[in-house]
């Protein structure tokens, strides 16, 4: 079988994206006592009378003096509308209201809704959908393409169920006309502090309406960075409630510790759930998107605990309405930050060097977590190796994924760039995962599975260079020992881009030393490639086994500079590949960004910003056969150097892999290293995967092709004990395995 890259396939419906149509059971009703104060600022709540009891549900103001509220059946009977009433800071008051048509409503078994995302009581690591295992596969959905959420959302809907995707996440942005209280003001005016805009909750309505029809399940992102930041993705300047705006807010900061900003937003959650809550295509509510880049937790005087009270009593106001209990969660790339308390889940965002690697692994093992973890956004930006092209092209989103499958993770990392899939047709590569994890029965057991790292043999042998794999993250200084053999172990993830100065103030724990542990098989010779330095100079010190063999200085600026920052920046128009210098104040200019084209980084929080210094420099090392210790080290000067990898002067098969592995099944994704993110069909290889440690018995092999996702016809191997030899099929860009004993 030949594995080939297709440039196009079919795409494969997979029952696992049904419909999750949940016909609310909606009563409407006027009160009939006229009052003068703002409708969003009332909290009425309705008692109905269910199947199963009577519950108490909030109300929201539908227009034109009409409230409703919506329920979600969970049994089929008679629905009947009680008493409402409303709290006021005085007290709890029934509200005369005359009702607007039925008062009690029949639901039939057809009509009860499927079951929302809950964790698993058994293992609150996982996700399961009633009795059902819930396991998240999708790519980001942030905005509308063109700004239009009435055309594009019911159309991508229906093309992630066709690919069997069953996860998204949608930003409340107001450039995709779905921010109920800020709107881009050549769409329409933004409405008055307090009110909220019942047109873009139109588009909510027939938005979540779609994804109900779908079966695909949204993770809905209230508020995002850019509305409370200065600098990264900045919209401050349009802010409504900036007070250059005629707002309130003197400062992005302030977001978090105003009264009126958190009385504001409380109603504002409020009326979300209230009109959203009952439907099962709501995943979970996020509170913020990328919280580790506002202002209070970016800029300095950075205020954490603002920020973890904002997100305390945020969490606590959605537990309060929510009367069908979706999860909550927030974006953050700290896992283990007080903000993260009360949260049900983690969503770690990840756009590293060298992203194969980093998106199999986490700063805390997610194996030891009490919740649920996986990466909410992945992308290719500062990856080294690609050109603009590979990265524009989509081709990079689907491996990643695969990769992230093979991980430390108990669950797959989300790609970020969803019109560069689309408009690639590159959604059929999705479909071949999704397949692959719900026929080869991957989803069904994932706590039992290890990551297992097999060596491959192969006739065909391309150069080994090893590339960092941290970009812009803090950690202690690393120790890695790199596998000459051409095996992709865990600890690739942990190689460091940026040696920060360990005289500079305020670095934060960024790294300045990093050490290579390497055991030749023969004599060599190895290059160190370091493109660039900050501005403020670094002194680079190459050691090998104790001995100085290389040291450069990168002079910098005559006095003391801010610490630069260096970052991939994608904007609209912009085909520069190469890393960036941030700008002086924001990333990107204040109108809206292009469809998946807003600038994603990794980068430190010590914010003023400076040009880099360009001067490349190679170092070359005359290695002998046997082990060594190579110490790279910044140990002078105000500011960071770039390690861009290392060329180890060995070859290595041009097959790699990684797995998971149980004492009864095996999963292996296989790649082509030259042509998983190459544009042309390089030609196919094949090669012989070492698993080791595999226990004796009869195994069923299956191969997958990872573009078309078409397995091969089964077939039986007896295998006495130990290392298991895999042949594969020719690769041309990357397969899979599925292994199971019989």
């Amino acid at each position: 079988m030949r594995f080939l890259s297709l440039s196009s396939v079919t795409l494969v419906v997979l029952g696992a994206c049904s419909s999750l149509l949940a016909r609310p059971v909606e009563f409407t009703f006027r009160p009939t006592e006229p009052v003068s104060r703002n409708p969003f600022a009332r909290e009425i709540w309705v008692r109905v009378h269910t199947p199963l009891g009577p519950v108490e549900a909030p109300a929201y103001y539908a227009g034109q003096g009409a409230w409703a509220v919506r329920l979600r059946a969970t049994s089929p009977g008679t629905f009947r509308l009680g008493a409402i009433t409303e709290t006021t800071a005085a007290a709890s008051q029934a509200l005369p209201t005359a009702i607007v048509g039925r008062h009690e409503i029949e639901v039939n078994a057809s009509d009860v809704a499927r079951a929302a995302v809950a964790l698993d009581t058994r293992d609150p690591r996982f996700f399961r959908a009633g009795e059902s295992p819930y396991y998240p596969l999708g790519i980001n959905l942030a905005w509308p393409a063109h700004g239009d959420p009435d055309a594009f959302y019911p159309r991508a809907f229906a093309e992630f169920a066709a690919a069997g995707l069953n996860w998204t996440r949608v930003w409340m942005s107001h450039w995709g006309a779905l921010n109920l209280d800020w709107r881009v003001p050549e769409q329409a005016p933004s409405p008055p502090l307090g009110q909220l805009d019942l047109a873009v909750a139109a588009h909510w309505d027939r938005l979540i309406a779609a994804a109900e029809t779908s079966g695909v399940r949204v993770q809905v992102v209230l508020q995002h960075h850019g509305q409370v930041s200065t600098r990264v993705n900045s919209n401050w300047t349009e802010n409504p409630w900036n007070v250059a705006n005629g707002g309130f807010l003197r400062s992005p900061a302030e977001f978090f510790t105003s009264p009126t900003a958190r009385e504001l937003t409380r109603r504002k959650y409020r009326y979300i759930v209230a009109r959203w809550g009952y439907s099962p295509a709501v995943l979970a509510w996020e509170l913020f998107n990328e919280s580790m880049y506002v202002d209070a937790r970016y800029t300095p005087p950075v205020d954490d605990a603002a920020v973890a009270a904002w997100s305390a009593e945020m969490t606590r106001t959605l537990r309060r309405y929510d009367i069908h209990h979706h999860l909550v969660t927030t974006s953050d790339n700290a896992l283990d930050h007080l903000l993260q308390g009360p949260v049900d889940y983690l969503q770690p965002h990840l756009y590293g060097a060298n992203m194969l690697a980093g998106v199999r692994a986490y700063d805390v093992d997610p194996a030891t977590l009490d919740r649920p973890v996986f990466y909410g956004e992945v992308g290719a930006d500062n990856m080294l190796g690609l050109t603009r092209d590979q990265v524009d092209s989509g081709i990079t989103a689907a491996p990643l994924m695969w990769s992230s499958l093979m991980g430390a993770g108990l669950h797959a990392a989300q790609p970020w760039y969803w019109e560069r899939v689309r408009r690639h047709d590159r959604l059929g590569e999705f479909a071949a995962l999704t397949r692959f994890v719900r026929e080869s029965g991957f989803a069904d057991a994932p706590a039992s599975l290890q990551p297992v790292f097999p060596t491959v043999n192969s006739a065909t042998a391309v150069p080994l260079v090893v590339r960092p794999a941290l970009n812009w993250k803090p950690s202690p200084d690393p120790v890695v020992r790199l596998p000459l053999d051409g095996r992709e172990t865990a600890a690739l993830s942990e190689i460091a881009r940026h040696l920060v100065s360990p005289a500079r103030s305020g670095s934060a724990g960024y790294p300045s030393r990093l050490t290579l542990l390497a055991d030749y098989p023969q004599d060599t010779r190895a290059t160190l490639h370091f493109p660039r330095a900050g501005p403020g100079g670094g002194g680079l010190r190459v050691v090998v086994d104790n001995l100085i063999k290389a040291e450069h200085r990168w002079p910098g600026t005559p006095a003391p500079a801010p610490l630069a920052i260096v970052e991939t920046v994608a904007v609209p128009g912009d085909s520069r590949q190469e890393p960036v210098p941030s700008p002086p104040t924001e990333s990107v200019a204040t109108k809206p960004p292009a469809p998946s084209d807003a600038m994603r980084l990794e980068a430190p929080p010590e914010l003023p910003r400076a040009p880099f210094t360009e001067e490349p420099v190679d170092i070359t090392l005359s290695l002998s056969a046997g082990p060594h210790t190579i110490e790279i080290a910044n140990v002078e000067g105000d500011d960071w150097i770039e390690f861009g990898g290392m060329e180890t002067g060995l070859d290595v098969p041009a097959l790699a892999a990684v797995g998971k592995a149980s004492p009864d099944r095996i999963y292996l994704w296989v790649w082509h290293r030259e042509g998983v993110f190459a544009l042309t069909t390089l030609p196919p290889v094949t090669g012989t995967v070492e698993v080791p440690e595999v226990p004796a018995g009869d195994w069923e092999v299956t191969w997958w092709d990872g573009v078309s996702g078409q397995p091969t016809a089964p077939t039986m191997l007896t295998h006495a004990g130990g290392t298991l030899r895999l042949p594969t099929p020719a690769i041309s860009r990357h397969g899979a395995a599925s292994i199971r004993r019989r």
